[in-house]
């Protein structure tokens, strides 16, 4: 092989990401009761993520953490950066992230072309894996106050999530169908 092929291949190899399902999990585990960067500069700090809990680090909540948090998990594993669209994937407010769930929802659908499943108490698809997405919704596929979810344990059909704002650790996917019954099953396509 010549010189100038293994340049290639190794420009190649080091240029092209590749989301990390366990690195997810790790990630998500890791920040599950904590926002990623260090208090006192508001929710929008970007050191290196903004944080949108309920009173983490002194400040109030903005509406809730879980799609900021689920998107940091996916970007800190090597999916590309959730940006590039107009009402969604709009990578705010850190240049990087998605921080609605209905908008992270569509923006790994449409944009990243994720496999996506959605109905009223949808169970898991037979290819859902450690670091897909759940998205719940009250009032259909795409309405009413969504919360996102990483899938964090898979067991048989046992599926189980976490998630901030609750912030849950391996919680069944139904315990969020007591207030929100349709669910968007989204899935990594690699």
């Amino acid at each position: 092989m010549k010189a100038t092929t293994i340049t290639f291949f190794l420009l190649l190899t080091l240029t092209t990401s590749s989301y990390n399902r366990h690195k997810a999990v790790k990630y998500a585990f890791k920040y599950l009761k904590a926002p990623n960067h260090k208090c006192g500069s508001g929710a929008k700090s970007c050191t290196p993520y903004g944080y949108f809990g309920k009173n983490a680090c002194g400040y109030p909540g903005e509406g809730g953490d879980c799609a900021n948090f689920v998107s940091q998990c996916l970007i800190e594993s090597g999916h590309p950066k959730l940006t590039g669209g107009k009402d969604y994937c709009r990578g705010y407010p850190c240049g990087k992230e998605e921080i609605g769930a209905w908008e992270l929802d569509q923006c790994l659908h449409i944009t990243h072309k994720w496999s996506r499943t959605c109905g009223n108490m949808q169970k898991p698809p037979s290819d859902i894996k450690i670091g897909d997405v759940a998205v719940f919704y009250s009032g259909g596929c795409q309405s009413g106050k969504p919360h996102a979810t990483i899938v964090t344990s898979i067991n048989g059909k046992d599926v189980k999530l976490s998630s901030h704002s609750p912030h849950v650790k391996n919680v069944p996917y139904t315990y969020f169908t007591k207030s929100k019954k349709f669910i968007s099953w989204l899935h990594y396509p690699k």
